[in-house]
């Protein structure tokens, strides 16, 4: 439950706890948890059950998740998509590639190579 929860060095006075609480809970779909319960947050980030529902409503609200009108579960939207595209469009290719190969899990391979076009490919290896 605690791994999830974002590291900060040191005690600053000027960060949000309510956002930081939010991307908290942001963190907590991913490849093996693409569906999420309120419940199922709860208990990732160690919180009572009650503590995510206002979360989980405002990113709901906002567009980044969708709920489930039968099952109750939770999942992200594509909106997520936006942050991460905008800091992508800032990069130049070679840093996007190196941050890349160090973030992405063992057995997917990253090249890329300069030229008059840049050639970027991701593979994921067999299992």
């Amino acid at each position: 439950p605690v791994g999830r929860r974002l590291m900060v060095a040191g005690d600053d006075r000027y960060l949000v706890g309510g956002l930081m609480r939010g991307l908290d809970v942001l963190r907590c779909f991913d490849r093996e948890h693409p569906t999420l319960s309120l419940g199922d947050v709860a208990r990732q980030l160690g919180w009572r059950r009650t503590e995510p529902f206002r979360f989980l409503h405002t990113l709901e609200s906002l567009g980044y998740l969708r709920r489930d009108p039968v099952t109750k579960r939770y999942e992200l939207t594509p909106k997520v998509l936006e942050i991460g595209f905008s800091a992508l469009a800032n990069l130049q290719l070679p840093e996007l590639a190196q941050h890349l190969r160090s973030s992405l899990a063992t057995g997917i391979t990253c090249r890329y190579s300069p030229g008059s076009d840049w050639n970027l490919s991701v593979e994921r290896s067999p299992a």
